[in-house]
């Protein structure tokens, strides 16, 4: 199992680094598409460490924001919605354009989120 939450650790912390690259070269939503990505690994890798999820098929996202509320505080899930929100504006055609202050306030959120969801694994 500790091989599997290794690669899910690995693969937010990947994700991250394309948001920031994403924000750096302004390309928001991508950015901001990027930054929930990461969280969304990083809580699946937290799921898998308490032996939740065993691979293969993820859990859907809003399960498993439910799940890691019991875990992390509850405002994290509310923060994690709102980049939910944002990553289906960057993925599909027809919402409002994703801003600079958006994009930037989801890879920082992304940032301190990963930082403490990994040190809550430890």
């Amino acid at each position: 199992m500790r091989g599997l939450v290794d690669a899910l650790i690995e693969s937010a912390q990947e994700q991250l680094e394309t948001a920031i690259y994403n924000l750096k070269g302004e390309r928001y939503p991508a950015a901001a598409v990027w930054a929930y990505q990461a969280c969304f690994t990083a809580c699946t890798a937290l799921l898998a460490s308490k032996g939740v999820y065993k691979g293969g098929k993820t859990p859907s996202h809003g399960g498993t924001i439910q799940l890691v509320g019991k875990w992390i505080a509850r405002e994290n899930g509310a923060r994690l919605n709102e980049l939910l929100r944002l990553r289906a504006q960057g993925l599909y055609p027809g919402h409002p354009v994703i801003t600079a202050e958006e994009a930037k306030e989801a890879v920082d959120f992304a940032k301190e989120f990963l930082e403490r969801i990994f040190k809550f694994m430890e």
